[in-house]
């Protein structure tokens, strides 16, 4: 299936839950007895009410299936960084021979700021460092530009970087201190 296809449906789907979500609390509201601003609630009527939740229904399947999996991938994701501080090579990176090279993530059409797929609108930080004649090439998305950057690294000089010792691809440059 076509990549841009998937997201196209993913999209959709997306939005379809929200619209979903805010008709079954519309009905959940009527069903209750609200009437407006400036009528009084009458009595709640149960069927409609019911009704409501059952509407409801998919989107709370729908949230719990997606917040299930995030967690899944957020416990993995956290396991193999353990795992790779535990059991991979351990080298010390001076910040301050850092390379920075940013990118915007995201688009400026006229006056209208496109936001990136992640919400955000931040930077792609590109790291290029050098170890005896090995060259790194590290990325991460940041909102801190490269001359705070620069500072950030002038006051923690020093740093970890983790490689794995049988994929030398699967590497994580311990910058924790950024989060600070």
């Amino acid at each position: 299936m076509n990549l841009n296809l998937k997201n196209k449906i993913i999209e959709f789907g997306a939005y379809f839950m929200a619209y979903l979500l805010v008709i079954a609390l519309l009905v959940i509201a009527i069903g209750l007895g609200y009437r407006g601003k400036y009528h009084l609630p009458s009595q709640p009527n149960c069927y409609v009410v019911l009704s409501g939740f059952i509407i409801l229904l998919p989107f709370l399947i729908w949230f719990f299936i997606i917040f299930r999996k995030t967690t899944i991938n957020n416990k993995k994701e956290l396991t193999e960084l353990v795992a790779l501080k535990e059991k991979g090579i351990q080298k010390e990176i001076d910040l301050t021979r850092v390379e920075i090279i940013q990118n915007s993530n995201y688009i400026v059409i006229g006056n209208e700021i496109i936001i990136n797929k992640y919400g955000e609108k931040n930077l792609q930080t590109k790291l290029i460092f050098c170890d005896k004649k090995v060259k790194y090439n590290y990325f991460f998305y940041t909102d801190i530009n490269s001359e705070n950057l620069k500072i950030y690294f002038g006051l923690n000089p020093k740093t970890y970087m983790y490689i794995d010792k049988e994929n030398k691809r699967k590497l994580y440059l311990d910058l924790d201190f950024l989060n600070a």
